[in-house]
C-alpha cells in the first residue's frame, strides 16, 4: 500500500476487463522537492495508473490537470477538484470506470483509453465539513443504471444514478454507529480537501486515516527570515 521510497501511495487495485491492465488509485507525494516555498501548498499529485503487464509499461494519469496550482485560493479548481482517490471499479465491457475520490466527497467517471475524466457526482448533501461522507468503495449495478458508494465517515451507502448523474438516496450502513460525536464533527477537518485553498489536498493527504506517509520532508526555508515568538 505504502511505497515510501518513491512516495507513492497506492489503494484498490482493479483490473480492466478484457485487458492485462491493472489500474491502481493513487496519490504521488512531491517530497523530494525541497522547502515549503517551492511547493506553495502543492504537495501531491491525484492520480490514477494504468500497469499494463504484458509490456509491462506504467502510465498515470492526473485526476486534476488543468488545477493552477499558482493561484490561491481557486474557487474553480476546488469546486471540481477530485483529491484522494481511493476505489475504482469498471463496467463491463472495460470502456468506462469510476472512482471514489475520498476527500472531496466525490465520485468520478473515467475514460480509460485516456484517462480523462468525463463526469463528476458531489455525493456530499451538506456543504459543511461536518456533514463530510468519505466515499471508499464501490459497486456498479449497469442493469439499473446504478453505481452504490460506500461512505466510510458517514457510514452510509449513497445510491448515484449513472445516467443522470446525481444521488438518488443515502441510506444508513447499519441501525447504529457508536462513533463518539466529537469524533464524527471534528474529523472532517482532518480529511476534507475543499478546506484546501484549491481542494486537491488536506492534512489526510500525508496523515492517512489519521496515521502517517513515513516519508522524509525537508519544509524548511532557507531563504526565510527569523521569526521571534512572544509568549502571551
Amino acid at each position: 500500500r505504502y511505497l515510501s521510497d518513491v512516495g507513492t501511495n497506492l489503494f484498490d487495485v482493479a483490473v480492466r476487463p478484457g485487458t492485462d491492465e491493472l489500474w491502481i488509485p493513487n496519490t504521488e507525494a512531491l517530497n523530494r522537492t525541497r522547502f515549503e516555498p517551492m511547493l506553495n501548498g502543492h504537495f501531491a499529485d491525484n492520480r490514477v495508473t494504468r500497469i499494463a503487464l504484458t509490456t509491462p509499461t506504467v502510465t498515470p494519469f492526473d485526476l486534476n490537470p488543468g488545477v493552477d496550482y499558482n493561484t490561491l485560493p481557486n474557487p474553480t479548481a476546488q469546486a471540481t477538484s477530485l483529491a484522494q482517490p481511493m476505489g475504482m471499479i469498471f463496467s463491463s465491457d472495460g470502456a468506462s470506470a469510476w472512482v471514489a475520490a475520498f476527500a472531496s466527497d466525490r465520485v468520478a467517471k473515467i475514460d480509460p483509453a485516456t484517462g480523462a475524466v468525463l463526469s463528476r457526482v458531489d455525493v456530499r448533501t451538506s456543504g459543511s465539513t461536518k456533514n463530510m461522507r468519505g466515499p471508499r468503495g464501490l459497486a456498479l449495478d449497469e442493469a439499473g443504471s446504478r453505481l452504490f458508494v460506500l461512505n466510510k465517515l458517514a457510514n452510509t451507502i449513497s445510491v448515484v444514478d449513472t445516467n443522470t448523474l446525481t444521488v438518488s438516496s443515502e441510506v444508513k450502513n447499519g441501525s447504529h454507529d457508536p462513533t463518539p460525536m466529537e469524533i464524527k464533527d471534528g474529523r472532517g477537518f482532518l480529511f476534507d480537501a475543499r478546506l484546501s485553498g484549491n481542494g486537491t489536498m488536506s492534512c489526510g493527504t500525508c496523515h492517512i486515516d489519521a496515521d502517517r506517509d513515513g516519508l522524509a520532508w525537508d519544509l524548511g526555508d532557507p531563504g526565510g527570515d527569523m521569526a521571534t515568538a512572544l509568549a502571551i
